[in-house]
């Protein structure tokens, strides 16, 4: 593709899947990416082109995703990252015609570490509750695609976000430093939350999986946060993933037993 081509297609491409409520698109050329992306050494298929990068904030995806899809992919294993994936692969085959393309996540052998690719890519700083803080969306954002594309970006090409904090630093975001409530602190019923380190996830977990647990389908530190609150899911939507992460653990605990 020429540079302009290659610009109005990404364009084009970002717009797609924003209007399907996937808001989060960017594009980062390999070579710029650090080390810590990488979960084991850099695979030499991956050493040239770019990753994509794609994310849901807020409450539209999931809006589209219900009106859209919910009866007939919600049969389906994982539906919601079969319906991203998806989604993502129609974009790119539309807009980045004849582009080699790879999922990398989700994938089972998934190889990207996706906590560093949202800093390298500026969508999150570190908060307390040890999820990302999004400039715009506050804690309501999550990955829901990568892709490597054998693409070179043009020398004109910029991404829409860039990080806001060194790459190495895990303090958390001045957005979380100049809260004066700390609700997700004083909001969290198994006391897993600290300002000052980093959550006790296995105090959160334990927590999470007793039968009289608040958290059964929710988070209710998340869900006191004040920042970006006009953006936090719906019932449905926080019910979707909290079910499944809490069905995870329990499988996981009874695996490793």
């Amino acid at each position: 593709m020429e540079s302009n081509e290659t610009l109005e297609s990404i364009t084009a491409l970002k717009a797609d899947l924003a209007a399907q409520g996937l808001l989060l698109c960017d594009l980062k050329p390999i070579a710029s990416l650090p080390e810590s992306v990488w979960l084991e050494p850099l695979p030499k298929s991956y050493e040239s082109g770019c990753l994509l990068l794609v994310g849901h904030a807020g409450k539209k995806f999931w809006e589209v995703f219900s009106k859209k899809q919910a009866n007939k992919v919600m049969q389906q294993p994982d539906p919601v990252d079969r319906y991203s994936e998806k989604l993502s692969k129609q974009a790119i085959d539309n807009h980045l015609v004849g582009v080699n393309a790879k999922t990398l996540f989700p994938s089972q052998d998934c190889p990207i570490n996706l906590i560093a690719l949202g800093k390298a890519f500026g969508w999150h700083t570190p908060s307390p509750l040890g999820m990302g803080i999004h400039q715009e969306y506050g804690l309501w954002s999550a990955y829901r695609a990568v892709w490597w594309l054998e693409l070179e970006l043009p020398d004109n090409f910029q991404n829409t976000t860039e990080p806001s904090i060194p790459q190495s630093s895990s303090k958390i975001s001045e957005i979380c430093a100049q809260c004066q409530s700390q609700e997700c602190v004083t909001a969290c019923p198994a006391n897993a939350i600290d300002f000052k380190k980093n959550p006790n996830l296995r105090r959160c977990a334990d927590y999470r999986l007793q039968d009289d647990s608040q958290c059964l389908s929710t988070c209710l530190s998340r869900m006191a946060c004040p920042y970006a609150k006009e953006h936090r899911y719906t019932t449905a939507q926080m019910a979707y993933h909290y079910e499944l992460a809490r069905s995870a653990i329990a499988r996981y605990r009874s695996q490793s037993q």
